[in-house]
């Protein structure tokens, strides 16, 4: 944080990343004793968020913003996590894998889009993907 990091990912999910609530909240902690409350990134809680309980725990914990990944949300749940999510001052980091979701993030209204370009089913790598959410952006004139 001290080198310039805008924002911190810190994994929350216990079952297959070990990580917890707790990491969030003093990660946060100790950079905040650092650099002070003004200076410091904002967090982000990295998790399979899908409810809006974990909204409230993430900001109860420190966090400024959430991780929303489309392919485990449908339009519903993606449209209500967004807005409940700046309901608590937290704009969501929206990440797509695909061309569809980056259709369904934009018509969601997503403000801050990630391409993960794993394949979530084989974790094969393909840059590719980026280069085919991005032109998906540019024709509804998102750039």
């Amino acid at each position: 944080a001290s080198v310039g990091a805008a924002v911190i990912s810190v994994l929350t999910e216990e079952r297959h990343f070990k990580g917890t609530l707790d990491d969030l909240l003093a990660a946060r902690r100790a950079v905040q004793r650092e650099l002070g409350p003004h200076l410091r990134p904002a967090f982000l809680r990295k998790d399979f968020v899908v409810d809006r309980y974990q909204l409230l725990e993430a900001r109860a914990h420190g966090a400024d913003t959430v991780l929303l990944i489309v392919a485990l949300l449908g339009r519903t749940q993606l449209l209500d996590l967004t807005h409940a999510s700046r309901r608590l001052g937290m704009e969501p980091l929206v990440e797509v894998h695909t061309e569809e979701e980056m259709e369904l993030a934009l018509d969601c209204g997503a403000r801050v889009i990630g391409v993960n370009n794993r394949n979530l089913h084989t974790f094969h790598m393909d840059l590719a993907t980026t280069e085919r959410c991005a032109a998906v952006a540019a024709r509804r004139g998102v750039s």
